[in-house]
């Protein structure tokens, strides 16, 4: 049965109702005061939904047919209009990407149609989780592509041995990983990337090593090649690289690589016991004082210098039940600092 003009006008009003009764407790519940939504604003965007619903129905259309186009343009309108925070909360949150934010916007609103389009209220969660996750793959997924399209236009270049260089320590920090040469890194030193031949210069933060040059122990002379030049990274510029040359005290800020990679291999098994142990002192660095003392311990100790968790407890001035769950804690804290410096922590018992 087909609708008049009036019938159609008339059920988008219902269909409107109802979707404003279903959003409106959730005006109250926006990120910060400033984003507050007010219930006079939702109205309006009701009657946007109705316009737009009423712009792509054809004349005299059926009954079931007006309530679905209704309900989608109708929610489409209102759910921005109430997640507008979320949308801009998230967007913001990728400032530090290089890339405008009116590209960022666009991706998260494609993200948020698409949660519109696909949410199930069925599944147990909440449409704002799920708008969420998908509004940030979108982002994500447009900063992978920028990265692919500058790896096209940028090719690798090739990084130079600014000086003789002995190579006895490589680790992972802060996600990226490093290479020591000499102790204590402190002093900045730039890296000079020669491009086609020439003798232009450039200083740059995000490197990949040669694999089969960069190793613990490997000495590169002065003009040798280094690494390249991550082609997605050109872009960023702005140094910082530690470089010195043996016995001095700088290293070499390194792009993330998988554990295949050389330089993130079993440490009892590739790597020396020096740089073994160095790591491992490296990473205790963080951990307080009573964190240090039951690494030693208990976590790190063997079987018969290990002390009870009642004699542990007593050291420290806490119950024994408390050291076993500050063990616990500590051991995945460890773990994760040492995957932090490249290493495989799975099997903790390698650094002794």
């Amino acid at each position: 049965m087909t609708l008049t003009r009036k019938e159609v006008t008339d059920l988008l009003d219902e269909i409107g109702k109802e979707i404003y009764n279903e959003f409106e407790p959730s005006l109250y519940t926006a990120i910060g005061k400033r984003n507050q939504r007010k219930p006079e604003e939702l109205e309006i965007h009701v009657i946007e939904g109705i316009n737009d619903a009423l712009s792509k129905l054809p004349e005299n259309p059926e009954r079931e047919e007006v309530e679905s186009v209704g309900r989608e343009w109708i929610r489409r309108s209102v759910a921005y209009y109430v997640n507008e925070p979320l949308v801009y909360s998230l967007v913001r949150k990728f400032d530090n990407l290089p890339i405008p934010e009116e590209e960022r916007l666009s991706a998260a609103q494609n993200g948020f149609v698409s949660a519109l389009n696909n949410f199930d209220p069925t599944r147990g969660f909440q449409f704002s989780t799920f708008a969420y996750r998908l509004m940030m793959n979108e982002i994500i997924a447009l900063d992978k592509n920028r990265k692919k399209q500058s790896i096209i236009t940028h090719p690798p270049r090739v990084i130079l041995a600014p000086k003789d260089l002995t190579i006895i320590r490589i680790e992972q920090s802060v996600g990226h990983r490093i290479i020591r040469v000499g102790k204590d890194p402190v002093t900045l030193y730039n890296v000079t990337i020669v491009q086609d031949g020439t003798d232009s210069e450039y200083t740059y933060h995000y490197l990949y090593l040669l694999p089969k040059e960069i190793k613990v122990g490997a000495k590169i002379k002065k003009g040798k090649p280094l690494g390249t030049l991550a082609g997605a990274e050109v872009d960023i510029g702005s140094v910082e690289g530690y470089l010195e040359s043996e016995g001095g005290s700088d290293a070499i800020f390194i792009n993330p690589t998988d554990n295949k990679s050389e330089g993130f291999r079993r440490p009892d098994s590739q790597l020396s016991r020096d740089l073994t142990i160095s790591i491992l002192s490296d990473a205790l660095t963080e951990l307080t004082e009573q964190e240090r003392f039951i690494v030693s311990k208990r976590i790190l100790s063997s079987r018969t210098q290990k002390v009870s968790l009642i004699e542990a407890g007593k050291k420290l001035g806490i119950p024994g039940s408390e050291v076993k769950n500050l063990e616990e804690r500590i051991l995945l804290k460890l773990r994760h600092l040492l995957e932090e410096r490249g290493v495989d922590a799975k099997d903790l018992k390698a650094f002794y």
